[in-house]
């Protein structure tokens, strides 16, 4: 499950990238040619099953590739390799590697074309395809590739239809229009009270690259109960609330949020255990709020983090110095200078 959360926010971040690096949309006589002999070397393959997954392989990793280059492959190539790999696809069986090929030619068409012919394929296969492939459409729909309101519209389709669970079509729907998309995953997040569901859609919404978005993840996290794991196998795969946002989206929401929220963040951060020293100028940055709720808030997390061993006394003990001398609050710069004092008593009976 993990693994499969992981592989679908590399594949979104991917073709973010990719939309921002390509500067010039021209395509160079090089790519073009290499694409051409891929894709012949694909066809001339077609009836030799070992062979021909191995032509698409290479064809569809060129593609793939494509995303973090700033090559740029023209839509008339990437039509042409669809309409070439559609042919192929439907000449072949559905026996022994030829299940494997087809899986991969729905994975190069969905990263790479928005054709028109890319659509009719995938809207066929969500219709008419086996389970496996209906799997891998969904996993291969793109920002840059396969994608559009039909295509959205189907995915909603098949969820009413049953033949699609609602949890499991957000990370779709996200590729295909995240904007339409936003609305909808931020209801299911409101409402879900199941914790599996409540990390997947998560981590989804996590794509947005938008820490202002996250309320629903950090003010939601005391809704769950989870139940200790009975086997360590169990611990390693069981999913708790505080998966469903990762540390640096965490600090990013802290960055922009003041107060009780901030407040909730660095207890989930905390719970997490990612802090270190390599974090002191963060916190120092954030400790110049003019909110004291929030500077407070921050004190109890860097209290904390020092008695669970995360903060040296070394790195922490001029930062709390350099905050001291900037904070106004009387109350505060009592406090941080206590904390000061305790820092360097527990060096010293430490003998460092």
């Amino acid at each position: 499950m993990k693994k499969i959360l992981i592989f679908s926010i590399i594949i979104s971040f991917a073709t973010l990238l990719h939309a921002q690096g390509v500067a010039n949309k021209v395509e160079t006589p090089e790519v073009r040619e290499t694409i051409n002999k891929m894709l012949a070397d694909v066809e001339s393959a077609k009836s030799k099953p070992l062979p021909l997954n191995r032509a698409i392989n290479t064809l569809s990793d060129q593609l793939l590739n494509n995303w973090n280059t700033k090559v740029y492959v023209s839509p008339d190539t990437t039509r042409n390799v669809t309409k070439k790999l559609i042919a192929v696809f439907n000449g072949i069986n559905d026996e022994g590697t030829n299940q494997a090929n087809k899986l991969r030619i729905i994975e190069a068409i969905g990263f790479s074309d928005n054709s028109q012919e890319a659509h009719d394929f995938f809207l066929s296969l969500m219709e008419k395809g086996t389970k496996k492939q209906q799997e891998m459409l969904l996993r291969s729909l793109s920002p840059i590739g396969v994608r559009g309101d039909d295509i959205y519209q189907k995915v909603k389709e098949l969820v009413i239809k049953g033949t699609l669970k609602e949890e499991n079509s957000f990370a779709a729907l996200q590729r295909v229009d995240a904007k339409k998309a936003l609305p909808e995953i931020q209801r299911f997040l409101s409402t879900t009270k199941n914790v599996e569901h409540f990390v997947k859609i998560g981590l989804v919404l996590s794509y947005y690259q938008d820490p202002n978005l996250l309320d629903v993840l950090v003010e939601r996290q005391s809704e769950f109960k989870v139940e200790q794991p009975k086997t360590m196998q169990e611990a390693m795969n069981r999913m708790e609330p505080a998966d469903a946002i990762g540390s640096k989206d965490l600090k990013k929401y802290i960055e922009v949020r003041e107060g009780g929220k901030v407040k909730s963040a660095l207890a989930l951060l905390r719970k997490k255990g990612t802090s270190g020293d390599k974090d002191l100028s963060f916190f120092e940055k954030r400790l110049s709020s003019n909110v004291s709720e929030t500077r407070e808030a921050l004190l109890d997390f860097i209290q904390d983090q020092v008695d669970d061993g995360n903060f040296s006394a070394d790195k922490v003990t001029p930062v709390l110095k350099r905050v001291e001398l900037n904070e106004k609050n009387g109350k505060i710069k009592t406090r941080i200078k206590n904390l000061i004092d305790k820092v360097n008593q527990r060096k010293v009976k430490e003998g460092k």
